[in-house]
């Protein structure tokens, strides 16, 4: 059992790494996308920008969806079984259910 707790942890690691990765590529290409709009809008250029616009909605919501809770294990956990599931042809969804404090 610690076994596998260790290699949920070291693929947390490393989903957070490419995470990093991701979010750093995501940075430059909208300093790039929102360049283009910026030009578009200078020169009324609309079509131009409506499919700017459109490409990056498009882009967006192609992107997976973050699993995060308090427990970097269960995190690991939920994402292998969801990718599994969504390999076989089973849709997931994740809900963000936030609990109240039972203080």
């Amino acid at each position: 059992m610690v076994l596998s707790e260790i290699s949920y942890w070291n693929e947390y690691y490393a989903d957070m790494e490419r995470y990093q990765e991701q979010i750093q590529d995501i940075k430059h290409d909208m300093k790039n996308r929102l360049s283009t709009l910026y030009d578009a809008a200078v020169h009324g250029d609309s079509s131009v920008m409506m499919a700017t616009l459109k490409q990056m909605l498009d882009d967006i919501s192609l992107t997976e969806e973050i699993i995060h809770s308090a427990n970097p294990v269960l995190n690991s956990i939920l994402k292998v079984k969801a990718a599994k599931a969504r390999e076989n042809g089973i849709k997931v969804d994740i809900w963000h259910l936030q609990w109240p404090d039972l203080q």
